[in-house]
């Protein structure tokens, strides 16, 4: 399940999914003072976080964006062998968005994207660094 924020008012924020990613935004957004309200379908960590056996993941820093990825994730879709799956519908804005994209997959881009996105997995890794040393969990970082 994704995890989705929905806010009330200046202090009132409802959390729609009580996994590893949900439960985090809520500690540091009642560290601010906001009032949190978490909404889970089963149970809090029951979902994608328990179906991961509690390992996290920080990505890697390449993207899709790389040259060549669109051609060689086509031909691993048609190979069954691609962890990347699009419906094949025939829906014009998703097709003008997909090619798009595919023409976007330049060196330059690539290197943009990989140097923002390192610095949000730093910076991520160290917010969960922090919730670690700040609490008691029966688990290891």
């Amino acid at each position: 399940m994704e995890t989705w924020i929905v806010i009330t008012d200046k202090k009132g924020i409802i959390i729609i999914g009580g996994g590893i990613i949900g439960l985090a935004c809520a500690y540091y957004l009642m560290a601010q003072g906001a009032n949190v309200t978490i909404i889970e379908e089963k149970q809090i960590g029951s979902g994608a976080s328990h179906g991961s056996c509690g390992l996290l993941f920080f990505s890697d820093v390449i993207t899709l964006y790389a040259p060549a990825v669109v051609s060689t994730e086509i031909i691993r879709t048609f190979l069954d062998t691609s962890p990347l799956y699009i419906k094949p519908v025939p829906y014009m804005d998703r097709m003008a968005f997909l090619l798009r994209f595919a023409l976007s997959c330049r060196k330059n881009h690539m290197k943009r994207a990989a140097k923002n996105k390192y610095t949000l997995l730093l910076y991520s890794s160290h917010l969960l660094r922090q919730l670690f040393d700040k609490g008691t969990f029966a688990c290891e970082f």
